[in-house]
């Protein structure tokens, strides 16, 4: 169907496809590839989709289990609305060229990369969702004035987005959240980048993470991190889990706090860390902290401490559920006894 299609013409899929080793290439300039919502698939070799043609449209399709999802070395490539998902080593790879476009693409649970770029100049990401992958969500390597707009990056394993020898770039207005190490990464003279309005949230080491001294020259203006509250309670826990007997009482905990005694967000604690947090009220938490808001206010500013908000009953704790009201009941109990003890219920 390819090799007999002009410039300008429309190749549409009519079903889902099974192959093995590569799939579908596109080498002619001008072609228009629309799957209509179709699959192609294979058992984790190959490319689903070789593009090597300029000017080219591949849209509307999904693309799983090859090495490589989407392959693009031709440039002024527009790829919207396709869903690379399962791809053994990486979703969408665009190589040696420059000018496209991806917009409206689901990169989700490929092996190492989601979106790898490399050496590709002026070209524009927007409105795609990446998540799931081992390593970076989208790798920007070599590459210079591309901009990352609107995008989801989420729940890779080491970095959402990373930039390596790469200037010149914008990333602006991005959802940047639940990446285990950095939410972006720089290195490698990654410098003269503009990173403006991002929400980034849930982050594990660092939001903005200039990996070398050669990548922190960049433009970085106001980043939405997490919302006050939930930032003030986790130092607040933080500070809490420092005192001795009490890292023993939130070892293990699900914990919905409580501002004012109204709902502000959860803490998430395993082996006295704590591993998770957010917005929302858990539905099986084990335990219910309750705070004013003049205590999580002071703490934060540093003019008292989590000891004295206790001692004058700014925060208190119960078990949710009979048998972790016991619970936290006998724990409260030596809790006091080593306040009496310490001089920090005096």
């Amino acid at each position: 169907m390819i090799e007999n299609a002009k410039p300008g013409d429309t190749v549409t899929l009519t079903s889902d496809i099974t192959s093995s080793g590569n799939c579908i290439v596109i080498d002619k300039d001008g072609i228009t590839f629309d799957c209509q919502g179709h699959t192609i698939s294979d058992s984790d070799s190959g490319t689903g989709i070789q593009v090597s043609g300029d000017n080219v449209n591949v849209k509307n399709c999904g693309v799983k289990k090859f090495e490589y999802g989407i392959n693009v070395n031709g440039s002024n490539s527009l790829l919207e609305n396709n869903t690379a998902k399962d791809n053994s080593i990486i979703g969408i790879r665009l190589i040696d060229s420059s000018n496209h476009t991806l917009t409206g693409n689901l990169v989700e649970d490929n092996f190492l990369f989601g979106v790898l770029v490399y050496n590709v100049t002026n070209s524009s990401f927007t409105n795609n969702t990446v998540t799931g992958s081992l390593e970076a969500g989208i790798s920007i390597a070599d590459s210079k004035n591309n901009t990352l707009k609107n995008n989801t990056v989420s729940g890779n394993k080491v970095r959402g987005i990373s930039l390596r020898n790469s200037t010149g770039n914008a990333i602006d207005n991005n959802n940047i959240s639940h990446n285990q190490i950095d939410g972006i990464g720089l290195q490698e003279n990654s410098s003269g980048n503009k990173i403006r309005n991002n929400t980034m949230r849930f982050n594990g080491n660092q939001n903005i993470n200039p990996l070398d001294k050669s990548s922190e020259d960049n433009e970085i203006e106001y980043q939405y991190e997490i919302s006050g509250r939930i930032s003030q309670f986790k130092e607040a826990f933080t500070q809490l889990l420092e005192i001795p007997v009490l890292s023993t009482v939130f070892s293990n905990e699900r914990i919905n706090f409580y501002v004012n005694e109204k709902p502000e967000g959860y803490i998430v604690i395993r082996n006295s860390q704590i591993v998770d947090f957010g917005e929302d009220e858990l539905s099986d938490q084990s335990m219910n902290v309750h705070i004013t808001e003049e205590a999580i206010d002071k703490i934060a500013k540093g003019e008292t401490t989590v000891e004295e908000a206790l001692k004058d009953g700014e925060i208190s704790y119960e078990g949710a559920g009979f048998l972790n009201s016991l619970r936290i009941g006998i724990y409260s109990f030596f809790f006091n006894v080593y306040s009496f003890f310490t001089g920090l219920g005096s």
